[in-house]
């Protein structure tokens, strides 16, 4: 790692291992798990390469940005800066001083694009970022699918008070798989291959493709993050057969709830309550104070928001689930997105914007993100 005396002490590498990267995430409130170094590993099997931006006062790190680049077929490179930059409360000058110094990569090294998905708190450095020329990240420019709001469940509290926080509805249905002879564990490694399995189980009923789609990725994240705690995977089992199951990061004090797999048995028992009241129970008992679900659909969460959720008004059926355990619900700011190449600049000052947008536009990139590896 070199430090650049013309970027204001920023420190620029390119190392995918980072111990104290890591442990500075480890301290900081809010920090993410995609920037992590042992994320970036997981990447770096599949084409993406590290680019991190370490600040630092007193040589103490108080800030900084890890970005995943690759290139795309022959035309050139991209720029993912996910959850971050990661930097303290309120030091909005520090978080666009780096996004200053990965302009200045991105123009180094002829990248195409490069889009900012920010920090949970990063409204503030998202207004300042858009008079730096980045404006909303199209949806139809990969990467797609990115999340717009969430919901976190303070732990905070005795069990008591955090059963008083439940809807009505979830506590009834937490007592009756309580008595249904569901057995709730904390899982390992060996786990891993039936989690997928119960994933890929849920996909297929709401007509959706896994994400991610690699067969092995959980076991990969497990090498990379599981001896360090960094990840874990919860089971529920009736009798002889393991019927639900959650994979989650531990950043912080925040545990992640990052995907789940269920297979579609002993509805009428309500198992998913019981799996998801566990969690909570076991985050807390680790010292974590929020449980983040990890996705919320962004017109349901407005909605209720306003009032006006309900279980036939809102658009994505696991809203109302989500939203039953006493759940905040957080609004996150929109992604951006910097065209650097100067065709590109060019063709979105001409109208491109429009075409992006357009069914078309979506299905050719969907098409050629595809063709180029894209993981």
């Amino acid at each position: 790692m070199s430090a650049d005396p013309d970027a204001g002490g920023i420190e620029l590498g390119r190392e995918v291992a980072a111990p104290e990267w890591d442990a500075f995430l480890d301290e900081l409130p809010g920090a993410h798990f995609e920037q992590l170094s042992g994320w970036a590993a997981v990447k770096a099997r599949y084409g993406w390469e590290t680019l991190r931006l370490v600040a630092r006062r007193d040589g103490r790190i108080v800030g900084g940005a890890q970005v995943l680049t690759r290139r795309i077929g022959r035309f050139g490179r991209i720029g993912y800066l996910a959850r971050g930059p990661a930097v303290p409360a309120g030091e909005t000058a520090l978080a666009l001083a780096l996004v200053r110094r990965i302009d200045t990569e991105a123009r180094r090294e002829r990248w195409l694009y490069g889009v900012c998905d920010h920090a949970y708190d990063g409204q503030a450095l998202a207004a300042a970022m858009a008079d730096a020329g980045y404006r909303p990240h199209l949806p139809g420019i990969p990467p797609s699918g990115l999340m717009g709001a969430t919901a976190v469940i303070d732990l905070v509290g005795s069990e008591a008070e955090l059963i008083a926080r439940l809807r009505p509805d979830v506590r009834r249905g937490l007592a009756r798989a309580r008595r249904s002879g569901f057995v709730w564990r904390e899982g390992g490694a060996a786990d891993l291959p039936q989690f997928r399995r119960l994933m890929v189980a849920t996909c297929t009923r709401r007509g959706a493709q896994p994400t991610p789609p690699q067969p092995d990725y959980f076991e990969r994240l497990w090498a990379e993050m599981g001896a360090a705690g960094r990840v874990a995977v919860f089971v529920l089992r009736m009798g002889d057969e393991d019927i639900a199951a959650a994979f989650g990061f531990a950043t912080g004090r925040t545990l992640r709830v990052w995907k789940v797999g269920w297979d579609g048995t002993h509805s009428e028992n309500q198992p998913n309550r019981l799996l998801w009241w566990e969690m909570m129970q076991w985050a807390r008992a680790k010292g974590f104070r929020q449980l983040d679900i990890v996705g919320l659909d962004l017109a349901d969460a407005q909605l209720a928001l306003r009032g006006e959720g309900s279980m036939t008004a809102f658009r994505d059926g696991t809203t109302n689930f989500k939203l039953g355990f006493g759940s905040q619900i957080r609004i996150l700011p929109g992604a951006q997105a910097k065209f650097f190449h100067p065709a590109l600049r060019l063709g979105m000052a001409a109208g491109g914007a429009y075409f992006l947008r357009s069914r078309w536009g979506r299905t050719l990139l969907a098409r050629y993100w595809a063709r180029a590896g894209q993981s």
